[in-house]
């Protein structure tokens, strides 16, 4: 009669469990997580949001560059513009319609 040593029970090839999927994703996720929350508390200083004033002005075309000029240099923005005419085909006027911005 032969002796057959006991066989452990393995697996012919040997697994690695898997790494669970996403989980760089989920360190990430919770450290932005994290500072946010950290921010949201108070931790930085608070930034005052602007306060803005506004203005119409409708410049003609021959005294446009010297009226942006003054505009700028009073600290104005231009945020919107439009070229305008008045009157009628044979007789019009053009013009810029413009709104400006400048910080309080």
């Amino acid at each position: 009669m032969e002796d057959n040593p006991p066989q452990p029970d393995v697996p012919a090839t040997p697994t690695i469990a898997p790494k669970p999927k996403g989980s760089a994703n989920t360190w990430l996720l919770s450290a932005i997580l994290a500072v946010m929350v950290w921010n949201s508390v108070g931790h930085t200083p608070q930034i005052m949001s602007a306060k803005w004033e506004y203005t119409i002005k409708s410049v003609p075309d021959g005294s446009f560059d010297e009226e942006m000029n003054k505009m700028g240099l009073d600290g104005w923005d231009v945020v919107f513009a439009r070229r305008a005419s008045s009157g009628s085909s044979s007789s019009s006027t053009f013009s810029y319609e413009m709104i400006f911005k400048r910080q309080k």
